[in-house]
């Protein structure tokens, strides 16, 4: 149920942060005339849901490779040097 309530919030969030980004952004002008309102949230609310199908197809043709090799050791490597 936990999973739900911050599933819901963190949409809720989303949906506000790209709902008020164009009151915030300095004016966007592409061929001389302003950018509407509604097209920049719907491109700022599409952009994560492009994303999966981006990584899926590098990982298809090769440019991605899936590893095990451990990438963070340096951040959380720390186990023996901190004071309990």
């Amino acid at each position: 149920m936990l999973h739900v309530v911050l599933l819901a919030g963190f949409l809720y969030h989303t949906w506000t942060w790209f709902n008020i980004m164009p009151r915030t952004l300095p004016p966007m002008l592409i061929g001389g005339e302003r950018v509407k309102a509604t097209t920049i949230t719907r491109t700022g609310l599409a952009a994560p849901l492009r994303e999966p199908a981006v990584f899926a197809s590098c990982r298809e043709v090769g440019i991605m490779k899936r590893s095990n090799a451990p990438i963070f050791w340096a951040l959380f490597g720390a186990g023996g040097c901190c004071p309990h």
